[in-house]
C-alpha cells in the first residue's frame, strides 16, 4: 500500500474501534521530552486514567522517504504484536492533534527514565540482586520480541546513526554522538524495552529504516562489514550482542568503552585488533563496590 492508502487503513481501523483512539482533549500538560532521528517524544497527563503517558510523533519525513503513515503503522504494528509482555512498554492507543491533525502513538510513561539516567542516579545503591533482576527483565523482553520474530535492532539509541557505505570512513566520525540508553527504560523499578521504529519483522521482512542504528560500542562487529547489500546483517544474534553490552553497563555502572573515541573503537573492530587482554586492560574498570565481594572470593 502507498502512504495515502495506509492513512485510509489507519482511520478505518480507528473507526471500527480495532485501534484504541484517545481524544486529544483528554491529554493535558504536554511537554517535549526528546527529539530523535525519526520523531519527537512528549510527556502528557491523561486525565481519564490520571496517569502520565508518552506521545510519539514521527517527524523526520526525509529519513522515512516521506512515508509518514507507512512508518506510523509499522511502529504501531510492532507494538501491538509485543504488547502482552510486561517487559515491553505498553502501547495504549493513538491520538490526533486537533490543531495540526497529526497522529501520535500513545504509550506507557516510564517514571524512572532511561537506563543510563537510572544508573547515574542509583549506581551507588544498587546491589547485585537488583542488577541481576534488571538484566533478567530486559532479557525477558527481548526473548518475547524474538519469539514474535521481531528484531529490535536499536536497543541502545544514539542521536545519529551511520550509513552502511560510510561506516568505516573517517568522515563518518562526524556523525557519531553521545550514547543514550533511551530504548531501555525503567518504570517503577522494572526494566522495559521501548521504541520499535527501527524494528523489523522476520516473517514479513518489513522494515522502514535502512542503515546502521545505535551506538557503536553496543553493536555487533559483523554489522560493520562491507557487503553488496545496502542493509547490514541484523538478526537475533546482533540483538543479543547488544544485550551483552547492556549487561556490561548494568554490572559496572558505566557504558562499555567509556571515554574512548568512537572512530578508534570502530577501527579496532574493523581491523580485528582488539584482543581480550587489551580489552580487559584498557576498558574494564572494577567498580569500588565490588572490592569486598572479590576479596571474599579469593
Amino acid at each position: 500500500m502507498n502512504d495515502r492508502q495506509n492513512l485510509v487503513y489507519l482511520e478505518n481501523e480507528i473507526r471500527k474501534k480495532l485501534i484504541k483512539f484517545i481524544p486529544w482533549t483528554e491529554l493535558n500538560n504536554i511537554s517535549i521530552l526528546d527529539e530523535g532521528n525519526f520523531g519527537s517524544v512528549s510527556k502528557a497527563y491523561w486525565a481519564k486514567t490520571h496517569n502520565n503517558v508518552v506521545c510519539k510523533e514521527l517527524i523526520n519525513l526525509k529519513d522515512i522517504n516521506g512515508k509518514h503513515y507507512t512508518a506510523f503503522i509499522h511502529e504501531l504494528t510492532m507494538h501491538t504484536r509485543s504488547d502482552l509482555c510486561e517487559n515491553i512498554v505498553r502501547f495504549l492507543g493513538v491520538s490526533k492533534d486537533t490543531v495540526n491533525s497529526r497522529y501520535f502513538l500513545i504509550m506507557e510513561y516510564a517514571n524512572d527514565g532511561n537506563l543510563q539516567r537510572f544508573l547515574k542516579k542509583n549506581n551507588h545503591i544498587l546491589n547485585w540482586q537488583q542488577r541481576l533482576e534488571l538484566a533478567c527483565q530486559i532479557t525477558k523482553g527481548l526473548c518475547y520480541l524474538h519469539s514474535e520474530e521481531i528484531i529490535h535492532r536499536d536497543l541502545v539509541k544514539n542521536i545519529k546513526y551511520l550509513s552502511t557505505n560510510s561506516a568505516l570512513n573517517e568522515s563518518a566520525t562526524n556523525d557519531i554522538f553521545i550514547q543514550h540508553d533511551k530504548n531501555i527504560v525503567i518504570h517503577c523499578g522494572k526494566a522495559k524495552i521501548t521504541d520499535f521504529g527501527n524494528a523489523t519483522s522476520i516473517n514479513t521482512q518489513t522494515n522502514i529504516h535502512n542503515g546502521i542504528f545505535g551506538v557503536i560500542s553496543f553493536l555487533a562487529p559483523e554489522l560493520f562489514e562491507r557487503t553488496k547489500s545496502d542493509n547490514p546483517p541484523y538478526c537475533k544474534k546482533t540483538d543479543i550482542y547488544s544485550l551483552g553490552m547492556i549487561f556490561w553497563e548494568l554490572s559496572s555502572g558505566h557504558p562499555p568503552f567509556e571515554n574512548q573515541q568512537y572512530y578508534t573503537i570502530l577501527y579496532q573492530i574493523s581491523k580485528d585488533q582488539t584482543s581480550l587482554d587489551e580489552f580487559n586492560k584498557t576498558y574494564v574498570s572494577k567498580p569500588p563496590y565490588l572490592e569486598g565481594s572479590i576479596k571474599s572470593l579469593q
